[in-house]
């Protein structure tokens, strides 16, 4: 009888850990509230904790990682500020096949890639989710390639709480401990404008003024030499030698 009631314990126990619901969280968009040893990691160029909130401006270029402990299928997911998600991963590229192999890690997009991530408005903070799973997921709910033409899929579902309910239907299927999920953030800011060097215009030269010629000595009138009775030609005193 104890054994048949532990039996009984355990099985109760395996299937409410398959059973656990998905949480929709405001932070990670989904949750796996199970235990599992599986896990999955993912950030940006600029932040490789995947733990802060990196800036970006239109224009800028983004990285964006993975890597898993265990080989699993990743896919990711960016949710922009205005509740338009788009799937990265996977991608009909020639690196957009989404099984990875354990602590290998994956760029998006790699180098040769024929595309690159270009940052644009809206402005505000964005969301990648990071969903392993152990086996593959059918997204077709959720994202389809509208033609083979397409390299991206079209996602059919919007907002981050549009994106958690979607994908909390895929999973339900799944046994609890085969999947798990990460989130990395980062946000689009306006650039500074870069400010104009400052410019000093010199002031206009004053002119000099002339220093003032110095007056002319005055000139001491000249003495003539004249005999007694006569009178200098030029009206100077006349000159008197000394006895």
């Amino acid at each position: 009888m104890k054994a048949t009631l532990f039996l009984s314990s355990a099985l109760a126990l395996l299937g409410g850990a398959a059973s656990a619901a998905p949480q929709l969280s405001a932070q990670s968009i989904i949750v796996n509230p199970a235990p599992t040893t599986l896990s999955v990691k993912v950030w940006t160029d600029r932040d490789t904790s995947g733990s802060g909130t990196p800036n970006y401006a239109p224009g800028d270029k983004i990285r964006l990682f993975t890597q898993v402990n265990q080989d699993a299928y990743v896919y990711l997911f960016n949710v922009d500020p205005q509740g338009q998600v788009d799937l990265i991963l996977p991608n009909r590229f020639q690196g957009g096949a989404n099984f990875l192999k354990a602590n290998a890690v994956k760029v998006f997009p790699a180098p040769g890639d024929p595309f690159t991530f270009d940052i644009a408005a809206p402005y505000g903070v964005n969301k990648v989710l990071a969903l392993a799973s152990r086996t593959p997921l059918n997204l077709d709910q959720i994202a389809t390639f509208k033609s083979q033409q397409n390299s991206f899929a079209t996602v059919n579902v919007s907002g981050q709480q549009g994106l958690a309910q979607a994908l909390s239907i895929v999973v339900n299927p799944v046994p609890a401990s085969n999947w798990v999920t990460d989130t990395a953030v980062y946000s689009v800011v306006n650039r500074a404008p870069v400010a104009a060097p400052l410019r000093t215009t010199p002031a206009p030269a004053q002119p000099v003024a002339a220093a003032p010629a110095p007056a002319p000595a005055p000139r001491r009138p000249s003495r003539c030499r004249r005999a007694p009775g006569a009178t200098c030609a030029n009206g100077a005193p006349p000159w008197t030698p000394a006895i």
